[in-house]
């Protein structure tokens, strides 16, 4: 898939809005971390591979703080 989009001034650079299409195509959603990389001058965008951890893994890091304040 391809498609343009105007570069615009954004703060202290710049930036492109990000189409729908285009986030349902690589499968990105909000907060999470996405790889920016440039190849031959032109710039790809995809979604950081999520961890896949064990439920041992994911009880380590589990804070009930944060969801009960």
């Amino acid at each position: 898939m391809e498609t343009r989009v105007p570069v615009k001034k954004r703060r202290n650079g710049l930036g492109v809005r990000r189409l729908s299409t285009i986030t349902l195509e690589v499968k990105l959603h909000a907060d999470q971390e996405a790889t920016l990389r440039v190849e031959a001058g032109r710039v790809s965008v995809g979604p950081v591979p999520a961890d896949h951890l064990t439920l041992s893994e994911r009880l380590d890091r589990f804070d009930p703080m944060s969801i009960y304040p």
